[in-house]
């Protein structure tokens, strides 16, 4: 029993508490990053430069594709080291193309789109400069490679690392009195200092990973199919997470945007922590898949939701009655946006109680019918975004993720439960 217990201290507990310390740390370094942004600029030029980096974010979504999924998913069925260097490589390259197109693609869309959303100059010249975030947005298939290799310390301690670097120049910029450019400059490189450390790492991690080195390889349909789709998924999912920003742009104002993007960084923080365990539990969920069986993984996360979500809104019940203390003290504008935060919490509550599902749904061979089903509920969402915010403005926007996100849960649940029953084929 001493020896299980020590195996189970060292691939399992040791390695969470480590993620859940780092993304604490990251977590509360990105609050104070967000704490100088909004000091410095004013929610209106925060607001302009958040809905340049949406911009830049939807584009890199839907051209500049991540491996992650796609290493996770086939790896495991690769059984020597020379197979599983070049489906390595092959997502190497599909990640390098699609950072290169998708950086060409947004810097010639840039004066296109400013004309027919009529942004102003200010937004255009930082579409300009964070559009180079795109070029270096290259670390798809490592984060892959980490987390099936169970390199949970080098995710934590490279997240931690530039979280602190660009709170460091964001600390500086606000001493100086820099303009919004500078800040919009810190968000471009900071995916160039994501991958530089990743490169480095990985050739560190090498030789004991069994990596023969590179190679141009074909890419396989299937393997880029797959690629494609679970980018979709994951970018559409939950809800259109990025693009939402420039919609209300145009139907609110740039405080509004300035605004929901707090609300977003602060809901990150929860999502960061619930991202650990999908990075840890990841690569275990695809194995077991592989072997055919996922239901005592539904099981634990349907356990999960229920205890998640009850001892949440205990939290956020305690919470809003000290908000206005608490607010008070580090920025008095918000008071006016407690019920939109409250909501908004409630929101973040409900979509990470669900991490498991989409994890499970992608990785059982439903991600087409994923994809269907994230289509379908997003062009309802955007039929009636309009009237949700002219009749309760942001409120509405949450309100209506909220459904949103309700909807989707439940009919993946019913994708997942006909596939086990084997009703799906």
């Amino acid at each position: 029993m001493k020896t299980i217990s020590s195996a189970l201290k060292t691939k399992v507990i040791r390695p969470l508490i480590l993620l859940f310390c780092s993304s604490i740390g990251t977590g509360l370094i990105s609050i104070f990053s967000l704490y100088i942004m909004v000091k410095s600029l004013g929610v209106e030029t925060y607001g302009a430069l958040m809905l340049a980096f949406s911009y830049i974010m939807v584009i890199g979504s839907v051209v500049n594709l991540q491996s992650i999924d796609a290493i996770i998913k086939f790896i495991p069925y690769e059984k020597s080291t020379i197979l599983k260097t070049k489906l390595i490589n092959k997502l190497f390259l599909v990640d390098m193309i699609t950072a290169v197109l998708g950086f060409i693609v947004c810097y010639a869309s840039i004066s296109f789109i400013s004309e027919i959303l009529s942004w102003d100059g200010l937004v255009s010249e930082l579409l300009y400069i964070i559009s180079f975030y795109i070029l270096f947005n290259i670390s798809g298939t490592f984060e892959g490679v980490y987390r099936y290799y169970g390199y949970f310390k080098w995710i934590s301690f490279r997240n931690f690392i530039v979280a602190a670097i660009t709170c460091l120049l964001y600390y500086i910029s606000s001493n100086e009195n820099l303009e919004v450019e500078y800040y919009a400059f810190v968000i471009s490189i900071s995916s160039l200092l994501v991958l530089t450390l990743d490169f480095i790492y990985f050739c560190i991690k090498k030789n004991d990973m069994g990596y023969r080195g590179f190679r141009f390889e074909k890419v396989d349909v299937k393997i880029m199919k797959y690629t494609i789709t679970s980018n979709i998924n994951s970018n559409l999912d939950l809800p259109i997470k990025k693009l939402s920003p420039i919609l209300i742009a145009n139907l609110m104002s740039l405080q509004d945007v300035g605004i929901y993007k707090i609300l977003e960084k602060l809901g990150a923080i929860v999502l960061k922590l619930i991202s650990v365990f999908v990075q840890f539990f990841g690569a275990e969920i695809s194995r077991l898949i592989a072997s055919g069986n996922i239901k005592k993984v539904l099981k634990l996360g349907k356990r999960f939701t229920t205890l998640y979500i009850f001892f949440s809104f205990s939290i956020i019940f305690i919470s809003y009655f000290g908000f206005d203390f608490i607010v008070t003290i580090t920025s008095p504008e918000l008071i006016l946006f407690k019920n939109e935060i409250f909501t908004y919490l409630i929101y973040i509550v409900i979509i990470s109680s669900m991490f498991y599902q989409h994890t499970v749904a992608i990785y059982s061979g439903h991600e087409v019918k994923v994809l269907k089903l994230i289509l379908s509920v997003n062009l309802l969402y955007l039929v009636c975004l309009q009237y949700f915010t002219d009749t309760w403005g942001l409120i509405g926007l949450i309100i209506l993720q909220i459904i949103q996100a309700i909807v989707i849960f439940f009919i993946k649940n019913k994708f997942i439960s006909d596939g086990l029953r084997g009703t799906v084929k």
